[in-house]
């Protein structure tokens, strides 16, 4: 690559011809233009389709729509992972919401329930998340409240995660003893109903260790919860388990047997919107 020491013309950018004038540490420099490759892979058509359709779903909305998602942006959207809460755009929380709502009827898997940590099992009926053109008011909270108001945070135990399934995770309800659980639905301080999600992040090299990505594998998820039957004592957990046959198989590479991951629990709410629950470091086995 040739370094440009004089030019008669002045500063030059950009492509001229079949050259390409830019500018790095070392000064003027100049390239032969070389054209992009587009591989048009099935992933590649997968974004490009969604990008589209997201683009659609804005450009339908009313003009009270989209105030209503620049309000929601600012107020009361949760990023996750992100630390920008209330700089993100209206139609960005949409996509964020949108693409939440799909992925819920695209991975929910088959769970069964058991309560008190391997008890008689819980009747239940589940749904995806339906996207809605009218913006939340209020993301989800990861809590879980009884009859009586009382809260009980998450916590987690009993986990086995297998290579290839199946799996197994306990959610346990901590909380002063009370009333219990009693309200037949999962629903936080607000109302909202909501189901989990799980996720592996990347292998650590210890227990403990932080990783780059907690939502590496995403196992699955459950939908919308319902219970038909029974509920949960204080101080219990409800046992969640999905074997290999309903195990989501779009991981992009599945974890090895012996890798330590930290498992996230994210709960999703009816009306699109995720919080973290909780966390802990598990050891996949064979």
């Amino acid at each position: 690559m040739g370094r440009i020491l004089g030019n008669p013309y002045g500063e030059i950018r950009g492509k001229v011809g079949g050259s390409v004038f830019s500018r790095n540490k070392g000064g003027a420099i100049m390239r032969v233009y070389a054209k992009p490759t587009n591989a048009n892979s099935q992933s590649q058509r997968n974004q490009r389709n969604n990008f589209r359709s997201m683009s659609g779903t804005w450009n339908a909305l009313t003009a009270v729509q989209r105030q209503m998602w620049e309000s929601f942006a600012k107020n009361g959207f949760n990023p996750l992972l992100k630390t920008n809460t209330g700089n993100i755009s209206g139609v960005n929380a949409m996509k964020a919401n949108k693409t939440t709502c799909a992925g819920t009827a695209i991975r929910t898997a088959t769970f069964a329930f058991k309560k008190d940590g391997g008890g008689s099992a819980l009747a239940h009926t589940s749904a995806p998340v339906a996207f809605s053109p009218d913006a939340p008011v209020l993301s989800v909270r990861p809590n879980q409240y009884d009859s009586a108001g009382v809260s009980y945070p998450f916590g987690l135990s009993g986990l086995v995660v297998q290579a290839s399934g199946p799996c197994e995770v306990n959610i346990d309800f901590i909380g002063v003893p009370g009333a219990g659980i009693t309200g037949n639905d999962f629903e936080d301080e607000n109302q909202i109903k909501y189901g989990f999600a799980f996720y592996l992040s990347d292998s650590v090299k210890a227990l403990g260790s932080k990783p780059k990505s907690i939502m590496n594998f995403c196992i699955g998820s459950t939908g919308i919860i319902t219970w038909t039957a029974g509920g949960i004592a204080t101080g219990k957990s409800v046992e969640i388990k999905w074997d290999a046959i309903n195990l989501i198989p779009n991981f992009i590479s599945y974890p090895q047997v012996g890798s330590n991951c930290l498992l996230t629990v994210v709960v999703i709410g009816e009306n699109g919107t995720q919080s973290i629950a909780c966390s802990e470091y598990v050891t996949i086995t064979a």
